[in-house]
């Protein structure tokens, strides 16, 4: 089994405004077409799939947003997962 480091000390950000409901939005649209076969559906900060992972995934995404200044939440209730990314609006 091999094992992959991943360190974001040493990452320098090279930021700008972008529209982040666009970019969702678009997300969506791209995986449609690969979830719906599977009787799966994504919406614009949740989405339901039965797919595992890792968990790398949510720490790599937490240290990238907190050096945004923003953070990135999860909360689990009845086998749906809510995830909350918050990102100031005005970190340049």
């Amino acid at each position: 089994m091999s094992q992959s480091r991943f360190n974001l000390s040493d990452m320098v950000l090279e930021t700008e405004r972008f529209d982040l409901r666009y970019l969702l939005t678009q997300m969506s649209d791209e995986f449609y077409p690969l979830l719906t076969p599977q009787n799966q559906s994504i919406r614009i900060e949740a989405r339901a799939a039965k797919s595992g992972g890792s968990g790398l995934g949510l720490a790599i995404a937490k240290e990238i947003a907190a050096k945004h200044g923003g953070s990135i939440t999860a909360q689990s209730d009845g086998g749906v997962t809510a995830f909350t990314v918050v990102l100031p609006s005005n970190k340049l």
